[in-house]
């Protein structure tokens, strides 16, 4: 993320006031093979895929 927002990762919120990364792992557990959560995160859309893929998409305005 930081790389994606130009910016060291110190200057950006912390994620778990974004989303519960322990009920993320949860979401995900075991076999699963399909499912997508995606969330705000510092301006930018992030989507975590069943197979544990982050995409990172251009800021929203």
């Amino acid at each position: 993320m930081a790389d994606a927002a130009g910016t060291a990762p110190t200057a950006l919120p912390s994620l778990t006031d974004v989303i519960d990364p322990d009920a993320l792992d949860a979401l995900f557990a075991g076999d699963r093979t399909n499912g997508r959560v995606t969330f705000r995160y510092a301006g930018f859309r992030v989507t975590v895929d069943a197979d544990r893929r982050v995409s990172v998409v251009e800021p929203i305005e």
